[in-house]
């Protein structure tokens, strides 16, 4: 994946056609813009995390069963989407990219300090668990 090897920045729409094997023109045929294939390739694996959080912050589940089951589901999101992952963290996380993707990540740090705190509040976890 060209955007985990160079980077959002150092790719061209060029470099990407010619990793695919066609002419740049026929790249928008299929996306509208470099910032918009970005999008559809970190998209996917962030909404099933995110999807996958919520659910779990939601249930009724002891905190220590819903971390181990967040390791799991990020073992499995890593283990499929590895490189998109990593453009994810490179290029999104953390970052202000847009709204959609600050409210992402505002809810995941929410949910999982909920579950951490319920941990804590709990007995389950050290209280100085941060």
């Amino acid at each position: 994946m060209v955007f985990n090897e160079r980077g959002y920045h150092g790719t061209r729409l060029e470099d990407i056609a010619e990793a695919l094997g066609m002419q740049k023109g026929s790249l928008y045929n299929y996306i509208d813009s470099k910032e918009a294939l970005l999008l559809a390739v970190v998209t996917p694996p962030a909404t099933q995390l995110l999807d996958s959080l919520s659910m779990l912050a939601e249930s009724d589940l002891p905190a220590s069963e819903k971390i181990r089951l967040v390791a799991r589901g990020h073992a499995r999101i890593l283990e499929k989407y590895l490189p998109y992952v990593a453009v994810y963290v490179h290029e999104i996380a953390g970052q202000s990219h847009s709204e959609k993707w600050r409210k992402m990540d505002r809810t995941y740090v929410r949910h999982l300090s909920a579950i951490i705190d319920d941990g804590r509040q709990t007995g389950l976890f050290d209280p100085a668990t941060d």
